[in-house]
């Protein structure tokens, strides 16, 4: 128990040091760009992967792919598959803002995820990062194809171009817990926005 609150409060205070540092621009740390270009790897591993692959492991993040106007707003389901018994999580997620400008996070549902759990500072330069728990200790446990929240965004790209967003671990690097302490794998598929 000790340690999974431990394992909460150091995921918090992690948290709460990178929206601190919103304004520093300088480069991520080792273990930040490891965990990116692992999760980048998955991501590109898992791009034509359907949802119900059962040889998916750890937890799994995805957006369905959507087509939209150049001007208009769009909102994506980030939705998971493999979510059992998690306790804390923590990532960032990615896009260009010269394509898409972040609007707002809408339609949340994860248990005890508020606004709060979003850290904005830095959407301006494309990216946000995210941290949340069971404050319960009891774990969270979805059924696949869940949603958890939506990303909206304002469409900036050309038509007849595709703009994109992934999960990262940058600028908060990504680690997932269960409710027996353990670090569970994680992996995501990046999303696609064709502009009409």
């Amino acid at each position: 128990m000790k340690q999974i609150l431990g394992f909460a409060l150091m995921s918090f205070l992690f948290f709460a040091s990178c929206q601190s540092d919103a304004g520093n621009n300088s480069g991520s740390s080792s273990e930040a760009q490891t965990d990116s270009a692992q999760t980048e790897q998955n991501a590109e591993s898992a791009e034509n992967a359907k949802h119900s692959n059962p040889n998916v492991k750890g937890v799994f993040f995805y957006m369905d792919d959507v087509e939209a106007a150049a001007g208009e707003t769009v909102c994506l389901d980030v939705k998971v598959k493999n979510f059992n018994q998690i306790e804390s999580n923590q990532y960032s997620v990615n896009w260009d803002p010269k394509e898409l400008e972040f609007v707002a996070i809408k339609n949340i549902q994860l248990k005890d995820m508020s606004q709060t759990n979003f850290g904005l500072q830095r959407t301006a330069q494309g990216n946000f990062a995210v941290s949340w728990f069971d404050p319960s200790l009891k774990g969270v446990t979805l059924p696949d194809g869940s949603p958890i929240y939506q990303i909206c965004f304002a469409v900036k790209a050309a038509s007849g171009t595709e703009a994109s967003v992934k999960f990262s671990g940058t600028p908060v690097a990504i680690e997932f817990s269960n409710v027996q302490g353990d670090l569970v794998g994680f992996s995501a598929r990046r999303t696609h926005v064709k502009v009409k």
